[in-house]
């Protein structure tokens, strides 16, 4: 049949796919782009390949499942002949391209074809049936004097013919098919027996794959190469041959290596191959590609014809690249009749390919298709890829397995293998689910065999029978690190998804990991691996095995990884492959299995929707086993394998989180996986650890721990690890101090972001706290920092500079937060590490930088945890002593003891002899402890004049309480001493004393007589100081030995050891003998006087610390042994005080001593069960007091702090005093007392000497108080009521006048004054009472009634007691019409066994008394300092938290208000919170929820900020209004010349320019509106803001202040936009506009009206646009609250003054206007707009007909419309006139709308009262409000 020739613009189908249509379609581009042509590709594809390159790459497709014979009726649509006839003429292809494969060699299909009429770029049908018909061929072959092995000559009818012709030609032979190609349809037959079997089986697979059974025999080539020469030939008789290709690497009968020219034939050999070719192809006139396939007879050393491939063969690749030719544009060029002569071209080098397939080599080569996560070929000199896919693609199961196919192209054979390998090396591939032959392929590149060339076509099946299991142990150890790490950061991404979520839904995590690692165990070849792992860093990770660290770095791609484990690096592609994971490792794969347990955890956090599987059921792998909702999308969970369901883990309608356990498992054994191999486990050798590196690795644990990575088992234990290390290698010290600083800064960076700091920033209305910015910046998707406040943008940027860089992904910046909360989380492990580290340093050599460092670190510890730890926080403290004071402390003792040093030796020289001791001999006596050692020293040297200086120095000293009366030195022989007779001036008593130091050597049992012979005096006192290099001996001692003497009264004992404190006894004369006074034991008697010990004496004392300066007591009361206290009692002199703005900033030499006495107290405290209260500080300060007392009390404010939680009563000062006006000196006794939590009153008065008072009964409530963290009552109102200087300046003083009740007969009950009861005599958990302070104005008294509750009985729970005594004060309150403050503490209604729902009851009856008493006006304001649960918390809120009530609630840091307490919650498996703040504290939940109203640190800041309303808001009994305060601010004050800070950047500088024709003309600019309140409010009278901290509530602004001296509510709208805090809702505004009320501002503001109703005018400052209406803020209750103003406007009582300063519109007109109250005046600023709606709105809803018509008629419309009639303009230019008109009409009529709709027209309708100029707002509101109270 006559060939059609190919057009030029020819559609061309492709009838194959994959790598052979890509490879077409891109020869037809470059083919039409050399030569001219159009010729188009049209593709055809099925559903699972529509992204694949070849579809994206042709210029025509067809889905072939559009088609309607789809699927057709064979295995592949390819195959169909009719299917694919019928695609081709749907898409109009007149031409055909087959490939290879598929129908390439089917000549029926191309006779179906050619009778079409259509140009096929192949042979003919006949050539091709000629040709493919492997008999005819051999017949053909034979007749062209090509050589061929001895055959049937015909095909074999049956088993009898086939027996016949094998016995002719010989065993072995071989079963051929006749016309099957790639090598199916074959059958080797080595002996008789095997036959018949081979030859059915040959016979059948011919049947079922060419549809008849027609087989031939040949002889067998048992070793063999397969050879072969490509061939095209065109139809003017051209045949090119292009050398020989060797194909002999092959696996049944699937080439893997080609290459040419092959390696070791001669050349003749090969050029008479290549001509046998030619005249095959010749003689069967075959035009076309083709291939003449050879056998090598390896032991005949002969060729032999086998067949011809009737298409262009799939190494076809390899022939181009050597002789430079392009085949596929042969094809073209032959198809379309041009001649095609190649003759001349050359080979050049060697060529070299390999076939890279989906396939699993260690799974007998199945295949092993998916999706391409990635695919990157390789490339460099001579490296050729063709391919099919791309990253993305996926690889279909229904084809072949090829990949790509790479080739080298080199100038010698050993070199383009090299290259062939590198390229194997270089290529990236990932297969989900998948996976390649790569690592087989470079095996068998590496085999001498293959690099020798030559191998014979059995030569790879031998191979792979006798190879063993390929074992890379470097490789395998690496692939288990990297698998390891992966598995371990699945796991994480678990844990993060969690988190995510619940930061997402409630705004916090609310359970974090406990971030230790992950278990990870792998198994591979039978070996079990067991990992512990853990990240210490980004990508670095210590692997547990076997109980050692493995040390790596791992840097994860989103593709390829990198890991370095002992300094190699490893390139890692891990693929997943459903059962197994396959870790590649630098090419080479290694198979790994995860031990999961049998669990089937939850994908993501989700909702069970249903339950697919129970108990007992049989799964398949793939069956459903649960369904799950996650995003609002349904998600199937499948079984992974078969097996059986164990257990079902979790039950309908659960929200679970990711990585959560759904179904156990019992997994069948799939392919006995889980059988043990038997090869030896991968052992992981250690290498020597080096100094530096173990300084490393154990410093990044300590880092990993601070930072939120996984930390060890033993947060302690690392840190003793890094000082065994250190006592090792010492000169590690300046690297670890180095990064321990470091570390310390990463946890003052990481712990500032969790504080309760609150800012205020110009883009919110109310302070936000850092933990609030912290989440709003995770949950931002875009401009996370947009909006925050610099000052925490910089602290954020701190903290995360620590975790990564500025250019971290967002990804990245995500999980380093997540690491900050998880460091966050584990706080108290940090502060333990970190204490430790603080008493370290103080060991540890430090560089000036060093110490300059640290000094600002503690600082900043101490700061963040005095309030969280304060043992961390003491720890600091004693650390800056220690480390940084005690360095300043030496310098200035080291100066003191220079100075005394000179004294000395000036006394020295001029003697002591002088009547009147000198100033130098007073400096000296008056010095500090530390000079002991150098006068004892001197007392003891061998020079007289020095020896004598010092007895008199030392005995002058133990007297220098009282007045010296006379001194003498005293000597004999051994012993000197000093005579001293001194008076004690208070009691008027002459002391007699001689004072000595001699050796231990010298100690004697006539020691005291000897003493006593020294002088001729009776009724003395011996001060005896020993020296020793020895500790004292005790059992000595406590013998008493001495001789007793009548002269002698006492005598006191000081041991001085330089390795041990200072020893002191004390002993008196008795009858028995010599008797030890214990109250003595560890003072010297100067000591013991000066401190006042003998106040002490009700008290048994054991020494728990002793220095030089402060003894530490443990004192149990004589008669109460539960009386037991802590007495810390240190002397110093000369405080030094530092000064900073006339204020003390420190007093070093006092605080060295005081923070001694500080941590010698805490560090005790620790063993207690319970801690010691009642405790107290005794210092004395020797040099002269010259501070004034208020100096004193700012700086105690400083000090406090340190003492917080050490239970102290008092602080006790002893020091002395000299006024300007008098000669004497005064002792003067310091006394810090009333401590309540950072609150003291100070005093001072004469030192007293009566004993120290036992504990009483109320003593012992406020210890009870104290031991649970709560103040009792009574030192509450001491505190309010103080004498002496307070802490808070605000606190007047005042007065309490206790109630109680008094029950009636009847049952009734009234409240009685108790005023004479002592304090603590009540009965109830309830205290009540009068409380009075001076009102600001100081004319009237703040009178209220205060209500506190007792903790000290149980709990302060409530029952009848206490429900009366709160029914009692509300009708004392009503009664007096006066305020009810009261303080709670409370566990709820009483529980016990002899009451029960009676206390219910009448806790009920104490609320519906809250009830009337609020309803009825009456106002309560609570202060919560602590936890109250149930009733309390409801009586809480319906005092302060409903619409009607007026009262503040105020929320301490630590309060909390609960229905159900945490450990309630947590043990009836509810949702709880980490602690009780979490569940109802003001910071999390009441604050932002609006039901605590104010926020305060502390009980007394508080009470402050109470007394601060009431200084605005307090009114008389029996008036309307607070009294009116005198103001130095003029009424008439114009305040738009008042400065304006235009942080918007507007153009106001005034805030007259806000009101400005000039510069606001619109009013549509927006502003301050706080600055303009300010602007109009009393200057000299503040203002007290109320619901600041109110979430989505920052558009209101709600004020107590006084405007002319007249309290007033002010309610202020916010005119400009503020930025909102965390997610934004889908449908809900970005920002919360200006000018805009919100569903919760609507809330506030309605709140405000009502709080300020009957009590004081109502000032409104309004720019309102109205309410928004976004669905958000109708899902949030928005039409509620807005109507709750409306109400709350119609019931006010007293004047309110509305303002409208810029715009007025829509809603919110409804709510103010003055219809709604007769008292409601409503003025309007000049300028300002008041309508229903403003213009540009009105103008685009309400007028686009009137803005339509204005348009249409505006005269360049009609031109435009004529022109382009004419076509003189085009549609868009006229579409963009018409846009641009409409859009000027549009405005035009809006400012038209606003003009008539002015405020003009709004007074003229009666809608407003008064038009006001700018310049008279203030006298215009004050004004208002004055002729409203008149009312």
């Amino acid at each position: 049949m006559q060939k059609v020739i190919l057009q030029e613009n020819a559609r061309i189908g492709i009838i194959n796919r994959g790598e052979a249509a890509l490879r077409f379609i891109r020869a037809v581009k470059e083919y039409n782009s050399l030569h001219g042509t159009d010729l188009k590709t049209v593709a055809f594809y099925i559903e699972a390949e529509m992204d694949a390159p070849f579809v994206k790459m042709a210029d025509d497709v067809l889905l072939l499942s559009d088609l309607a014979e789809y699927p057709g009726k064979q295995k592949s649509p390819y195959l169909d002949h009719e299917l694919m006839i019928q695609g081709i003429q749907k898409m109009k292809c007149n031409a055909l391209w087959v490939g290879w494969g598929f129908v390439s060699e089917d000549a029926p299909f191309i006779e179906k074809i050619e009778a079409l009429g259509l140009s096929f770029l192949g042979p003919g049908s006949e050539a091709m049936a000629l040709l493919g018909d492997k008999i005819q061929a051999k017949d053909l072959a034979e007749k062209a004097d090509v050589p061929i092995l001895p055959w049937s000559r015909k095909a074999v009818k049956d088993l009898a013919d086939a027996e016949k012709i094998s016995q002719k030609i010989g065993y072995p032979v071989i079963v051929k098919a006749s016309n099957a190609g790639g090598g199916r349809g074959i059958r080797f037959v080595r002996t008789p027996e095997e036959l018949a079997t081979q030859f059915k089986s040959a016979q059948e697979e011919t049947l079922r794959i060419t549809g008849n059974d027609i087989v031939f025999i040949e002889a067998l080539v048992e070793k063999g190469r397969h050879l072969e020469v490509q061939c095209l030939a065109d139809s003017h008789g051209t045949v090119n041959t292009f050398g020989v290709r060797d194909c002999s690497a092959q696996r049944k009968n699937q080439k893997i290596i080609e290459e040419t020219p092959p390696v070791g034939l001669p050349e003749t050999m090969l050029k008479d191959m290549e001509k046998a070719a030619e005249r095959l192809i010749t003689a069967a006139e075959y035009v076309g590609a083709g291939t003449v396939e050879y056998l090598f007879d390896l032991k005949r050393n002969e060729y032999y014809f086998m067949e011809v491939n009737t298409r262009l063969q799939v190494e076809h690749p390899i022939t181009e690249t050597l002789y430079s030719v392009d085949l596929v544009k042969g094809q073209i060029d032959v198809a379309r009749g041009l001649k095609v002569d190649l003759r001349d071209r050359k080979p050049n080098g060697a060529v070299a390919e390999v076939r890279l397939n989906a396939e699993d080599p260690d799974r007998d080569f199945s295949p092993a298709p998916g999706y391409v996560k990635l695919f990157r070929a390789p490339a460099g000199p001579g490296i050729r890829v063709d391919s099919g896919i791309e990253e993305g693609s996926e690889i279909p199961s229904d084809f072949d397995s090829m990949v790509a196919k790479i080739i080298a192209h080199g100038p010698t054979r050993p070199e383009a293998l090299a290259r062939l390998e590198q390229a194997l090396n270089s290529l990236k591939i990932n297969i989900h689910n998948g996976t390649t032959n790569r690592a087989f392929l470079l095996e068998l590149l590496s085999l001498p065999q293959i690099k020798q060339g030559g191998i014979h076509t059995g030569f790879v099946e031998e191979l792979l029978e006798t190879r063993t299991a390929q074992v890379h142990v470097e490789k395998t150890r690496a692939a288990l690190l990297a698998a390891a790490v992966e598995l371990y950061l699945t796991q994480f991404r678990t844990d993060y998804m969690n988190f995510e979520e619940e930061i997402n839904r409630i705004g916090r995590p609310r359970t974090l990991s406990d971030a230790k690692g992950y278990e990870i165990i792998l198994s591979n070849n039978g070996n079990s691996y067991k990992f512990q792992v853990r990240c210490v860093a980004n990508s670095s990770y210590h692997i547990n095995y076997e109980g050692e660290d493995l040390i790596c770095t791992y840097m994860k791609g989103n593709q390829e990884s990198l890991l370095i484990f002992q300094e190699k690096r490893y390139n890692i592609l891990m693929v997943n492959r459903a059962d197994m994971l396959q870790c590649e490792v630098d090419g080479f794969p290694v198979m790994l299995e995860s031990e999961s347990g049998g669990y089937v955890k939850s994908p993501s956090p989700a909702i069970v929707l249903s339950i697919q599987a129970k108990t007992g059921d049989k799964v398949k792998k793939g069956d459903v086993l649960v369904v799950l909702e996650a995003m609002k999308m349904e998600m199937l969970v499948e079984s992974p394998a078969d097996g059986i369901v164990s257990e079902i883990c979790i039950s309908g309608g659960a929200q679970i989180t990711a990585g959560q356990p759904l179904v156990l498992l019992d997994i069948k054994d799939q392919e006995q996986q889980n059988e043990v191999s038997g090869s030896e486990p991968v052992n992981f050798p250690l290498e020597s650890e080096t100094v530096e590196d173990k300084t490393k690795r154990i410093l990044a644990e300590l880092d990993a721990l601070f930072r939120g990575y996984d930390y060890g088992e033993s947060a302690k234990g690392n840190f003793q690890e890094i000082l065994n290390h250190l006592d090792e290698n010492p000169g590690e010290s300046p690297k670890v101090v180095s990064e321990v600083l470091r570390i310390m800064a990463s946890f003052c960076a990481v712990e500032k972001l969790f504080t309760t700091i609150e800012i205020n920033s110009d883009s919110y209305a109310r302070p936000v706290s850092y933990q609030e910015m912290l989440t709003h910046y995770f949950l931002r998707h875009e401009e996370k920092k947009k909006g925050l406040p610099q000052i925490f943008v910089d602290d954020l940027e701190t903290c995360t500079g620590f975790y990564h860089k500025e250019e971290a992904t967002q990804d990245e910046k995500n999980r380093a937060l997540y690491r900050i909360f998880q460091s966050h989380g584990r706080l108290s492990k940090k502060l333990e590490v970190l204490k430790r580290i603080f008493f370290s340093l103080q060991n540890m050599e430090l560089t000036s930088q060093d110490r300059s460092r640290l000094s600002v670190l503690i600082s900043q510890i101490i700061e963040l945890t005095q309030t969280k730890d304060l043992s961390t926080a003491d720890a600091a403290l004693f650390a800056r002593y220690k480390i940084i004071d005690a360095l300043t402390v030496s310098q200035m003792r080291e100066r003191q003891s220079q100075a005394i040093e000179s004294m000395l030796r000036e006394l020295t020289e001029n003697g002591s002899s002088k009547s009147k001791i000198s100033e130098d001999m007073q400096t000296i006596i008056d010095s500090s402890a530390e000079i002991m050692d150098r006068l004892c020293e001197l007392a003891l040297s061998d020079d007289d004049t020095g020896r004598a200086l010092g007895m008199e120095a030392l005995g002058r000293r133990m007297n220098r309480d009282r007045e010296f009366i006379t001194g003498k030195l005293l000597k004999s022989g051994t012993y000197w001493g000093y005579y001293c007779e001194s008076r004690n001036l208070d009691l008027d008593i002459v002391h007699k004393n001689i004072t000595t130091v001699i050796r231990d050597s010298d100690l004697c049992d006539s020691l005291i007589r000897d003493i006593a012979d020294l002088g001729k005096h009776s009724g003395i006192k011996i001060n005896c100081l020993i020296i020793s290099q020895k500790p004292a001996d005790t059992d000595y001692l406590n013998k008493a030995p001495w001789l007793t003497d009548e002269r002698v009264l006492a005598f006191r004992l000081g041991w001085f050891c330089p390795t041990e404190s200072k020893f002191y006894r004390s002993y008196e004369i008795t009858a028995e003998g010599w008797v030890e006074q214990k109250l003595y034991r560890g003072f010297n008697p100067l000591e013991f006087r000066e401190l006042r010990v003998i106040r002490l004496q009700n008290f048994d004392h054991k020494i728990l610390y002793k220095s030089d300066t402060v003894t530490l007591l443990e004192s149990t009361e004589k008669s109460n042994p539960k009386d037991k206290r802590l007495f810390a009692l240190g002397s110093f002199s000369d405080p030094k005080p530092e000064w900073s703005n006339a204020s003390i900033s420190r007093m070093v030499m006092f605080e060295s001593v005081f923070m001694d006495c500080v941590y010698a107290m805490r560090s005790v405290q620790a063993r207690y069960k319970f801690r010691l209260q009642w405790n107290r500080i005794i210092l004395h300060n020797r040099s002269l007091q010259n501070l004034k007392l208020i100096q004193m009390q700012e700086y105690g404010q400083k000090i406090l702090p340190m003492t917080h939680d050490l239970g102290l009563e008092k602080i006790v000062v002893y020091t002395r005093r000299k006024r300007w006006s008098e000669d004497a000196i005064r002792e003067l006794e310091l006394i810090m007392s009333n401590m309540s939590q950072d609150q003291f009153t100070m005093r001072s008065r004469k030192p007293q000497s009566n004993n120290l008072l036992t504990q009483d009964l109320y003593t012992s409530k406020v210890v009870r108080a104290r031991q649970r963290n709560m103040v009792y009552p009574y030192e509450f109102i001491k505190m309010i009521t103080y004498a002496g200087l307070p802490l808070y300046k605000g606190f007047p003083r005042g007065d309490f006048e206790e109630y109680d009740i008094k029950i009636n007969s009847d049952g009734t009950q009234s409240p009685v004054s108790v005023k004479d009861r002592n304090y603590g005599e009540n009965e109830s958990n309830m205290i009540f009472g009068l409380i009075r302070h001076p009102h600001i104005d100081q004319t009237t008294t703040l009178e209220r009634v205060i209500i506190l509750s007792d903790p000290t009985k149980d709990l302060g729970s409530l029952s009848e007691p206490e429900c009366r005594r709160v029914i009692a004060a509300l009708d004392l309150a009503e009664e007096k019409d006066i305020p009810v403050e009261w303080l709670p503490i409370s566990s709820g209604a009483k529980i016990d066994m002899k009451t029960g729902t009676e206390n219910l009851d009448w806790t009920a009856s104490a609320l519906k008394r809250i009830i009337n008493f609020t309803q009825n006006g009456g106002e309560i304001n609570i202060i919560v300092p602590g936890v109250n649960v149930g009733a309390q918390s409801y009586w809480n809120a319906e005092a302060t938290m409903l619409m009607h009530t007026r009262g503040l609630l105020i929320m301490t840091d630590e309060a909390s208000m609960l229905l159900t307490g945490k450990r309630a919650l947590d043990f009836s498996g509810s949702v709880s919170g980490e602690t009780n703040l979490d569940i109802g504290g003001a910071e999390k939940i009441m604050g932002p929820n609006g039901q605590s109203q104010i926020r305060a640190r502390n009980l007394a800041e508080a009470y402050s900020i109470l007394l601060n309303h009431y200084a605005y808001t307090y009114k008389i009994a029996g008036t309307k209004h607070p009294p009116r305060t005198k103001t130095d601010d003029p009424r008439d004050r114009d305040i738009t010349k008042d400065k304006y800070n235009d942080f918007l950047d507007q153009g106001f500088k005034t805030i007259g320019d806000i009101f400005s024709m000039e510069k606001n003309p619109e009013r549509k600019k927006p502003f301050d509106i706080r600055q303009v309140m300010e602007s109009i409010i009393d200057r000299d009278a503040g203002y007290f803001e109320r619901w600041q901290r109110m979430k989505d509530a920052d558009t209101s602004i709600i004020w107590e202040t006084r405007v002319g001296g007249i309290a007033t509510g002010m309610i202020g709208i916010e005119s400009r936009p503020l930025n909102r805090m965390g997610a934004i809702p889908h449908d809900g505004p970005e920002n919360w506009t200006g000018g805009t009320l919100f569903p919760q501002s609507s809330r506030k503001v309605a709140r405000g009206i009502n709080a300020f109703s009957g009590r004081m005018p109502l000032m409104i400052l309004a720019n309102l646009s109205g309410f928004d209406g976004s669905p958000e803020s109708l899902r949030n209750l928005q039409l509620e609250y807005g109507a709750e103003i409306g109400r709350a406007i119609v019931n006010f009582k007293g004047p309110i003054a509305f303002l409208v300063v810029a715009r007025y519109h829509g809603g919110a007109y409804v709510v103010f206007s003055k219809a709604l109250n007769p008292n409601l005046r409503a003025a309007a600023l000049e300028g300002s707009f008041a309508s229903v709606l403003g213009g540009a709105p009105a103008a685009a809803v309400v007028f686009p007909r009137e803005v339509q018509k204005e348009t249409f008629s505006d005269p360049r419309i009609a031109e435009c419309v004529e022109q382009l009639n004419k076509k003189n303009c085009s549609q868009k230019e006229y579409d963009e006139l018409y846009s641009s008109i409409y859009n000027e009409k549009q405005t035009a009529l809006g400012q038209k709308f606003d003009q008539i709709h002015s405020v003009n027209r709004a007074k003229e309708v009666g809608s407003i009262d008064d038009i006001v100029n700018p310049k008279d707002i203030r006298p215009y509101l004050i004004q208002t409000i004055e002729e409203g109270m008149k009312l």
